[in-house]
């Protein structure tokens, strides 16, 4: 489950197992609005660092999952 703004820059979300509602990790929009530069930073719950980047919100979603 993935809640939070859905527009604008940047924009976070709170990423949660569907299984049992805990928090998994945190997306951030980062670039929207340029054609092709779209890119989603992901951290995991209680990470200090982001985890990583991905040009897809389902993909940074999945790779907190991961």
């Amino acid at each position: 489950m993935c809640q939070g703004p859905p527009v604008g820059s940047p924009s976070d979300w709170d990423v949660s197992s569907a299984e049992d509602g805990r928090l998994v990790g945190h997306v951030r929009l980062l670039g929207a609005g340029v054609p092709g530069a779209t890119t989603y930073r992901f951290k995991k719950a209680g990470a200090l660092f982001a985890g990583g980047k991905q040009m897809d919100l389902w993909n940074a979603v999945q790779s907190l999952l991961e």
